[in-house]
């Protein structure tokens, strides 16, 4: 039996796709996602960002520098053989700027998930502090 893990691909779509063709887009990421055998767990819908600093990217001879992008993300399960195919279909993609895969848990890891909020301190403001890991060394 195959081992399969759980991956997540956070990626960044050239802005000037139309705005109309970024969920077709994204339905090609997750098609070839599941042609693979894989399974889409989540997704983030496309967002159209103000990148930290400009990218450039040579499509053709003809290089561009984008300063935004669309940013999307999706979480999957795959083998690892079939994530290679991944990395790959990013790095030939004519309309990919940049992508990240990295491996992770089915769960949810939201930030907000390990965030708590204390009382109220005497001046009346709240303060948020993050939980240790409870697996951590003291």
């Amino acid at each position: 039996m195959q081992e399969i893990n759980i991956y997540e691909a956070g990626y960044h779509i050239v802005p000037t796709l139309a705005e109309d063709l970024i969920p077709a887009e994204v339905e090609k990421v997750k098609a070839f996602i599941t042609d693979l055998g894989g399974e889409i767990i989540s997704e983030g819908a496309p967002e159209l960002k103000t990148l930290a600093y400009p990218i450039s990217k040579t499509v053709k001879s003809i290089k561009s520098t984008y300063g935004k992008a669309y940013f999307t993300w999706v979480k999957f399960s795959l083998s690892p053989e079939s994530v290679e195919k991944v990395k790959a279909m990013f790095d030939a993609s004519e309309t990919t700027l940049r992508y990240l895969i990295i491996s992770t848990v089915k769960e949810s890891t939201l930030m907000a998930d390990r965030v708590t909020k204390r009382p109220k301190t005497e001046a009346g403001a709240e303060e948020a502090t993050e939980e240790a890991p409870a697996d951590s060394d003291k």
